[in-house]
């Protein structure tokens, strides 16, 4: 089931017209009618059964994820079984997950310009610029993209399910900048809001999500367009509720309030508690009295019938549209329509190893489980041995001592009757180098089987490959494959993250600022700008691919097209050779420098001339030599006294000046410059 809109749903307006002159309004996503008795028996009916049954169905998956869960944040499970003196945890998966995520990371971020953007149509192209440099800000200001989405990647590594939530943030209640004066000391530096800025909080948020508190149903589906529901379990505090209550953005707050749903509060807290360690009824018994200080709500995005007042003209009453719902235990609290102009539920997903009968599959921490434990026994085994070899059993016949048996130390005399009546015992020293060759091998085999770059395992993997070029080659070999992640990352997760964000900007966004462009310039964006077609592309995978080799061909085809010959003719047919873009990708993303356009800037011009034309003889830079009369200032009126009339000889001293100029210009440029 798509949640693809019907008819697009965008704000109304007095030009918004319908087939046959009607106005086409808007779908209501402002009324919340939790209170209406068939829409909440058909979710009673459909929805909050299933609810129950999709948990249910994921209490083994969240089994399995806790273990991994627990792995990489080295905390020992089931998968130890030998027990001994020394109890190491070697972060052999933990180096090898962080090792992959930075890489991965710095493949979508190469170089500052990751994004680009464009229209189809060509009226709205001039406003490309603008809205560019807007989705930038989005991105690194308020999204912070850059750091928010490593937690989505280590999820999809660990789990193969990475989750991320796109959405618009507002402050609920902003401070207003005449109370900045009565804020003292650090208040005043946190509460920075001017009175043309008033929401400078608000802009794009992307949160990565945990996969234990997110479901889908089915769970056959591929993606979330194909899914019919989508909900995740939230929990927020007590006050929060009563506070939604308070506004009337929330019902039936009161029943929340007599009934705390002991039963489902138990049910979620002990499904989330079990999978980070310890029975789930242990953590019940613990938390329960945090219960009336917070509870778990239940966000869900579904489509469903709803009453016959909030369809528009040309919708079918009774037809199923998009709703968010949300439930507190067994108490609806919210029904509304779905209040994004997307018409889709504000989530991103993606995953590794994808199957086509679950959207459930392997991520690198069900590859390497196994070999982590078996590396931690090994290396256990290992430092025991190491442990006795360093500290030997001491084997005595109290007969044969004198006196008292005295502690092992260094240097330390014992008297004996008989020099076989104490015996030192120490392990073979073979045994700590099969253990250490042991170890290392496995270290191979999590590196190969979790997919860890080539950085990582070094020369030895696939077979121990010993030379140099062996090394490049699986290294190249690992890139490819990052590369093709890096390139579905952008595909499925990405660019559907920037149209999210570029639909929420036209709905919600409401501030106007200057934002940097292109050459240094400033442009003064606001909301209107946004409206319009625009293709979003994330670009790092064009980049990231030979930069140096892509660098040099560039280079190799600028000098061919420069040529004179090729110039010319160009010049015949009526073209010309533009070498900026070119010169641009050469230093942004083949040399991965920035700031391109404070070293190739534009040329200064004086006035009359065409731009990009270099001043005349005698002007100053930037054409402000002009009197008003537009004739170019002689030699006479630019000389101190000069009048408008030149009196006899005075022509013939000043060509002789000029001469005298230029001959100790040339004799200068002949000494190198140097005037000694």
């Amino acid at each position: 089931m798509s949640y693809a809109p019907e008819t697009p749903l965008v704000a109304a307006s007095s030009n918004d017209e319908a087939e046959g002159g009607a106005l086409v309004a808007a779908p209501d996503s402002t009324t919340n009618f939790a209170d209406n008795a068939d829409s909440r028996l058909w979710l009673e009916q459909n929805v909050l059964g299933l609810l129950s049954i999709t948990r249910d169905d994921r209490m083994e998956q969240h089994a399995e994820w806790g273990k991994i869960r627990r792995m990489a944040n080295l905390v020992k499970d089931d998968t130890q079984c030998y027990v001994g003196q020394s109890d190491a945890y070697l972060p052999v998966y933990k180096k090898a997950l962080e090792t992959k995520v930075s890489h991965i990371s710095r493949g979508l971020f190469p170089t500052d310009t990751y994004l680009d953007c464009h229209s189809p149509d060509p009226q709205f192209e001039l406003a490309v610029p603008g809205v560019k440099a807007w989705m930038m800000h989005q991105m690194e200001r308020s999204a912070k993209i850059r750091s928010e989405l490593k937690p989505f990647l280590r999820s999809l590594n660990n789990y193969g399910l990475g989750v991320a939530k796109v959405y618009w943030e507002k402050p609920i209640n902003p401070i207003k900048s005449s109370r900045l004066t009565k804020l003292p000391g650090i208040e005043q530096m946190l509460y920075t809001y001017g009175a043309a800025q008033p929401w400078s909080t608000e802009g794009a948020r992307f949160k990565a999500r945990s996969v234990f508190s997110w479901y889908i149903w089915p769970t056959t589906v591929n993606s979330i367009e194909e899914a019919s529901l989508v909900f995740e379990d939230i929990q927020v505090s007590k006050q929060y509720v009563d506070d939604m209550g308070k506004k009337g953005i929330w019902k039936n707050v009161d029943e929340i309030n007599r009934n705390t749903n002991s039963d489902n509060q138990n049910s979620a807290i002990g499904e989330q508690a079990a999978e980070v360690g310890g029975s789930a009824q242990t953590a019940i018994d613990v938390r329960q009295g945090d219960l009336a200080s917070w509870v778990i709500i239940t966000e869900c995005w579904l489509r469903m019938p709803v009453p016959a007042a909030l369809y528009t003209a040309n919708e079918q009453v009774g037809c199923p549209v998009p709703v968010k719902v949300i439930f507190s235990g067994g108490t609806l609290i919210e029904v509304r329509r779905n209040p994004f102009w997307h018409q889709k539920p504000p989530y991103v997903m993606h995953r590794l190893n994808e199957d086509t009968d679950s959207i459930y599959t392997v991520g690198m921490g069900r590859t390497m489980a196994g070999v982590q434990g078996l590396i931690n026994d090994f290396i256990n085994q290992t430092n025991d041995n190491g442990i006795y070899g360093l500290n030997p059993i001491v084997k005595v016949n109290p007969n044969l001592i004198v006196g008292n048996i005295e502690p092992l130390a260094p240097g330390r005399m014992m008297y004996l009757t008989d020099p076989a009546g104490m015996v030192f015992d120490r392990p073979p020293i073979e045994q700590m180098q099969y253990g250490i060759m042991i170890t290392n091998q496995l270290i191979t085999y999590a590196n190969d089987m979790g997919g860890s770059p080539a950085v990582l395992q070094g020369s030895g993997a696939q077979g121990g490959a010993k030379t140099a070029t062996g090394s490049q080659i699986l290294q190249g070999n690992v890139k490819g494959e990052l590369q093709d992640l890096i390139e579905d990352l952008e595909l499925r997760v990405l660019m559907p993250a920037m149209d999210m964000i570029h639909s929420l900007g036209q709905q919600y966004e409401s501030a106007e600022r200057w934002l940097a462009i292109s050459g240094g310039e400033k442009l003064q964006f606001k909301r209107d700008m946004l409206q319009g077609e625009f293709t979003w592309k994330w670009v790092a995978s064009s980049q990231a691919v030979n930069q140096a080799q892509r660098a040099s061909q560039s280079m190799q085809f600028l000098q061919a097209a420069t040529n004179p010959a090729v110039m010319q003719l160009l010049q015949m047919q009526g073209k010309m050779v533009n070498p900026e873009p070119l010169l641009r990708r050469i230093y942004e993303d083949g040399l991965g420098q920035r700031n391109f356009d404070r070293v190739v800037t534009a040329m200064p011009t004086q006035p009359g001339m065409p731009p990009g034309m270099p001043p005349q003889p005698g002007q100053p830079p930037g054409g402000g030599g002009e009197p008003p009369g537009g004739a170019p200032r002689s030699a006479v009126e630019q000389a101190p006294g000069g009048t408008d009339q030149m009196v006899p000889g005075e022509g013939e001293d000043m060509m002789g000046v000029r001469e005298g100029a230029d001959d100790m210009a040339a004799m200068m440029g002949a000494q190198g410059g140097m005037n000694e």
